[in-house]
């Protein structure tokens, strides 16, 4: 099979785990609460079994990342961990208790801790001028399945059967509708995912390999993996240069070669970083001088570092403000999503329907919103991407801290304008502080690492999807204080980028 070939159905396969992901999420949540009250839960359990799934995700993305840093073998890593998916979905069709729930969702929370490597092995495998408009796409696939996803319930509702000892009724049947979704994606997986070489923008490599001859092309100069890993880094900070690159293959002779000609006798040494491996899956040669992707293809397996090395790269500065940044924009997504259906009802007197309907058009805001960050990503930088988001969820909130002590509850007339207005706004400015977060930090983080750091992101994430709606819980019943702290920590959050 073509590498181009390979690269599509792995792009499409990665895009399938996150939309199915999505659905997950929007099959379940709806029905979770009156699943647990039937089951004879305390009403706090809702809360816990819906942390649940991100306390597992938690410790089990940097678990995962190492993995992959290990092995480079992300294809094996996707099938494991959807097996924690089957499993999870298995006992919540189970659900015969509200602690089997609990398990459930632990359970699947581990398999969803396998979305970290997946955006590691986009960073690793896409040149960084194009790898935040992969990433956008990525995350709007879950938004997708987020929006439609309810669409299922329409006629999971209706079902009610038994098979064997197991009662499938509106309650038990997404946990089946999922566990047979994650079985036929995960054949699927076997076939369309591959663990593609590293991919990354190498400028002017020409001019840095020393001792060329401009009649023969031949080098004698020596490689090792250090220097070529230097290369690479340095070449992901290179974005969007106008000077061409070259894409090389190292084959089995140990030469490099490229459209230019072959660079011979280019010894390749192992060193503290591991050794290099060949991939001649396809041929430079047969490549027209147009349809050359400019870039450098190699494929190399690192050396573990220790714990400690991974953390000391982790905790530069840029990196740490890239981080809070994740945790701000999640912190303040789950934070309005739990405090949303409480506001509309005491402010718009919203009932099931109007609600429902707010939380679609807020979806198919947010797919439009990332396509325009793909957009955008093509014509500036990934630092003035969450500028431009932090500046949109600022504004709102401003707004907010001025008519929510003067707004009169149920007052509709009164109240629908600014209301709709602010969630407009704040909508607007995910997408490019999700997508700005994820793909600026994939080229700060070294590749050596990138699995382990995906997971350390993700791990990042997952706190502030557990701390965001207790906030916001706990804070409800006072929007003031709730309002001026989500605004202090994105001010806060603007200031470290800038």
């Amino acid at each position: 099979m073509e590498l181009d070939t390979k690269k599509k159905l792995t792009t499409v396969a990665s895009w399938l785990i996150f939309l199915f992901g999505g659905i997950e999420y929007a099959v379940i949540i709806p029905t979770l609460n009156l699943f647990l009250l039937d089951l004879g839960a305390p009403q706090y359990f809702l809360g816990m079994v819906i942390s649940a799934f991100s306390f597992s995700g938690l410790f089990a993305a940097p678990i995962f990342g190492i993995w992959q840093d290990r092995t480079s073998k992300t294809k094996s890593l996707i099938l494991f961990a959807n097996m924690f998916e089957i499993g999870g979905n298995f006992l919540y069709f189970v659900g015969r208790s509200q602690y089997i729930l609990l398990a459930a969702r632990l359970l699947a929370g581990v398999g969803a801790g396998v979305t970290a490597t997946i955006f590691s092995q986009i960073s690793r495998t896409t040149p960084a001028n194009k790898r935040t408009a992969v990433i956008s796409m990525a995350m709007a696939s879950r938004q997708f399945g987020i929006v439609f996803g309810p669409g299922f319930n329409l006629f999971l509702s209706k079902i009610d059967f038994k098979i064997g000892p197991f009662e499938v009724n509106d309650f038990t049947s997404p946990g089946l509708f999922m566990m047979i979704m994650w079985i036929l994606l995960q054949i699927l997986m076997i076939f369309i995912y591959f663990d593609l070489p590293l991919v990354s923008d190498e400028s002017n490599f020409d001019e840095q390999v020393k001792g060329q001859s401009s009649t023969n092309g031949v080098t004698n100069e020596t490689l090792t993996n250090n220097d070529l890993y230097e290369r690479i880094e340095e070449s992901d900070e290179m974005r969007r240069q106008p000077v061409r690159s070259t894409r090389c293959d190292i084959d089995e002779n140990k030469s490099i070669s490229n459209s230019n000609g072959v660079y011979k006798n280019v010894e390749v040494q192992s060193s503290d970083y591991g050794t290099v491996t060949v991939n001649n899956e396809e041929e430079v040669k047969n490549k027209n001088e147009e349809d050359m992707e400019f870039s450098l293809i190699l494929k190399i397996r690192y050396k573990d570092m220790t714990f400690f090395q991974k953390i000391n790269e982790l905790i530069r500065e840029e990196i740490v403000v890239i981080l809070f940044a994740q945790f701000v924009f999640l912190f303040n997504q789950t934070a309005l999503e739990a405090s949303l259906t409480p506001l509309a009802e005491t402010f718009l007197s919203f009932g099931e329907i109007p609600n429902s309907l707010l939380y679609c058009g807020a979806g198919f805001e947010l797919i439009i919103g990332y396509f325009f960050v793909r957009w955008m990503s093509k014509r500036c930088q990934d630092r003035t991407l969450s500028i431009i988001g932090l500046l949109t969820e600022i504004l709102p909130l401003i707004i907010l801290l001025y008519f929510l002590p003067r707004a009169i509850p149920g007052d509709f007339d009164g109240n629908v304008a600014w209301f709709i207005s602010c969630l407009f706004i704040q909508i607007l400015g995910f997408p490019f502080i999700a997508v700005a977060s994820i793909a600026s930090f994939s080229k700060k983080t070294p590749l050596k690492i990138q699995g382990f750091g995906q997971g350390i992101r993700r791990a990042v994430g997952n706190t502030a999807t557990i701390i965001g709606p207790l906030w916001s819980g706990g804070a409800l019943n006072k929007p003031y204080i709730l309002v001026s702290v989500l605004l202090a920590i994105l001010v806060l959050c603007l200031v470290s980028i800038v």
